[in-house]
């Protein structure tokens, strides 16, 4: 740096700086470093009480500090306003790291349910349309209540709501008392629906009404639920690639054995074309 030199060209303060003079322009246009003066004929010059307040100001940039950020401390330069600068950008830069942790984890997860999804292939998962049906519906059963007890607790409705049908044509479905898909994955309560394609000879009290819809549909091979994330996975990938959006009430039908023990599990899920 040279020395005793009091006044500098834009060029000249540049180079001490090691930047280009377009810089030191486009500061000074912007408001956030200006020179000290202009001459009559517009030139501008920099005096060298200037140098140390340039070199800080560069090193805020360093630092990732914006250029409007740079200008407004350079009108009120301050230790106390500098320190709040940059406790401001470190608050910043942590929840920027916290967000780039959570995305991690996510991609994480992804990776996961894709790599154990391989034994779920997407073939797997069908769509079918399915026409308005009646049901009833049982009151709600607490998390990890076996189907079998449901059953049971609600056998004088079941008995009732088959005694009324033209051909006993009833299927017993869980109602998850969730509204999203991943709650699957967890312990949840439910209800049970009984449905029905047909009017009951006699209309019962509460009748409810599962509208038509498309529903995509997974069978598993044998009892897993709460839902496993490997399928949850699978189904989520199938729907984003045709652009499907779900929709509740989910359906769990189970298939009995002659113990009557579920043997293996239909998931059904209401879904709608994206727009």
């Amino acid at each position: 740096m040279k020395q005793g030199k009091s006044h500098y060209t834009p060029q000249e303060f540049a180079r001490l700086f090691h930047i280009d003079k377009q810089t030191l322009i486009y500061y000074d246009n912007q408001g956030i470093f200006s020179p000290a003066f202009r001459s009559e004929k517009g030139y501008r010059y920099y005096e060298a009480a200037q140098i140390l307040p340039f070199a800080e100001l560069l090193s805020l940039r360093n630092l990732h500090i914006s250029g409007a950020e740079m200008g407004v401390f350079n009108q009120h330069p301050s230790r106390g306003k500098l320190i709040e600068l940059l406790s401001d950008k470190v608050m910043e830069q942590e929840e920027a790291i916290r967000a780039m942790q959570s995305n991690i984890e996510s991609l994480k997860r992804k990776i996961r349910h894709l790599t154990e999804s391989r034994s779920h292939p997407m073939e797997q998962v069908m769509l079918i349309p399915k026409p308005v049906r009646l049901m009833q519906r049982s009151p709600l059963f607490p998390a990890k209540t076996s189907f079998r007890d449901a059953c049971q607790k609600s056998a004088l409705l079941i008995t009732e709501y088959a005694a009324h049908l033209f051909d006993k044509d009833l299927e017993i479905a869980v109602s998850p008392a969730v509204d999203t898909l991943s709650a699957l994955c967890e312990p949840y309560a439910y209800h049970l629906l009984l449905i029905s394609p047909h009017a009951p000879i006699r209309e019962m009290e509460n009748p409810l009404t599962l509208p038509a819809a498309l529903y995509l549909t997974y069978i598993f091979p044998s009892p897993q639920f709460p839902l496993p994330t490997a399928v949850l996975s699978t189904i989520e990938n199938t729907m984003q690639a045709l652009s499907l959006s779900p929709d509740v009430p989910f359906l769990v039908t189970p298939r009995l054995d002659d113990e009557g023990r579920a043997s293996c599990y239909r998931l059904e899920i209401p879904v709608t074309k994206k727009a």
